[in-house]
């Protein structure tokens, strides 16, 4: 299973006790929960730092579970499940709005070995540690989105020839080589200090979460859509302090002749600014500087505008000069 824990701003995901980790429903269904927690508490300046107890970081889906469905056609049933089941895991973590890292001190194989490529950063044990794409091996071919995860995350033809055409078990350093890994850590200790060393240097930045996960959406377009990730567009909002987006300007102008000379003009306006609506009137003579502008209203006085403007619309608005000779 799986704990959470919080210190300070840094989330750690701990897979808990001796065993190989085995991925299966119950196990998926945990880390998604475990996630949703941590997007629900992350502010600028979290990250989380995943990590295992034991020999294993994981060992890949559970092969036991699926044979326990009692016919190779259950087995087969029971394994595409959890093909099924850990792809939005993985979509959860690319979608997750603060930095990532794997803290690899044991063997991650697989779906095991995929959980670990889908952190932003792994640090890895170099003495007892490999990592290995077991389905050449097993007789099984990668998920769609497997194969776009590796495409995504080893730069080199021959690092991902020898980790799926040749099913060779990748030791820390050629990992590091390859890229799928950070750095090389002589034991438990020090792999995971080294995650947590990434995870402080990444926290001081205070990033804006949603820009951090779009970002890292956007450097792996093909498996997101596999994942069915769409792009979102986010704004600065320091930007938004500067520029503004207008949607509907000068909503209606009321024109009152009030004599030969004068023509009084009362125009409203609706401006857009990244995420907030701002109302602006300005009162002044026809074709001159305006008397009084004023923006991003009040409630009280956003609530009478919307008042005033219902009642204009009621009861019409004079837009011609008014017929007849004035006294």
């Amino acid at each position: 299973m799986c704990t959470l824990e919080k210190t300070g701003n840094i989330f750690y995901l701990t897979l808990t006790g001796d065993g190989e980790h085995r991925l299966n429903p119950t196990l998926i269904a945990n880390l998604r929960s475990s996630l949703s927690q941590v997007k629900s508490q992350a502010v600028k300046g979290s990250v989380l730092i995943t990590k295992a107890e034991g020999r294993f970081f994981s060992n890949g889906f559970d092969l036991k579970y699926a044979q326990a469905g009692g016919s190779p056609q259950a087995a087969r049933d029971r394994l595409l499940n959890m093909v099924d089941l850990f792809k939005p895991l993985v979509a959860d973590f690319m979608c997750l709005p603060i930095p990532t890292i794997a803290a690899v001190t044991g063997h991650a194989a697989a779906a095991g070995l995929l959980l670990a490529m889908s952190h932003d950063y792994v640090t890895m044990r170099s003495d007892k540690s490999v990592m290995y794409m077991s389905e050449l091996d097993i007789g099984m071919t990668l998920p769609d989105y497997f194969t776009a995860m590796i495409r995504s995350k080893v730069g080199s033809g021959g690092g991902r020839r020898n980790l799926v055409l040749k099913a060779a078990k990748i030791r820390a350093e050629e990992a590091v080589m390859m890229g799928l890994v950070d750095s090389a850590h002589p034991t438990t200790e020090e792999t995971v200090d080294a995650a947590l060393t990434i995870a402080e240097a990444l926290g001081k930045k205070r990033w804006d979460g949603k820009a951090y996960a779009e970002i890292r959406k956007s450097l792996v377009p093909e498996l997101c859509a596999l994942l069915g990730l769409k792009d979102v567009a986010v704004m600065p909002s320091r930007l938004a302090k500067a520029f503004w987006l207008r949607l509907l300007v000068e909503g209606f102008v009321w024109e009152s002749y009030m004599e030969d000379s004068f023509s009084l003009i009362f125009k409203v306006g609706i401006v857009y600014n990244c995420g907030q609506t701002y109302l602006f009137l300005t009162i002044g003579k026809k074709e001159q500087r305006p008397l009084f502008s004023k923006t991003t209203l009040s409630r009280l006085e956003v609530s009478w505008f919307w008042l005033a403007t219902l009642l204009i619309m009621s009861f019409g608005v004079p837009t011609s000069r008014p017929s007849g000779n004035r006294s």
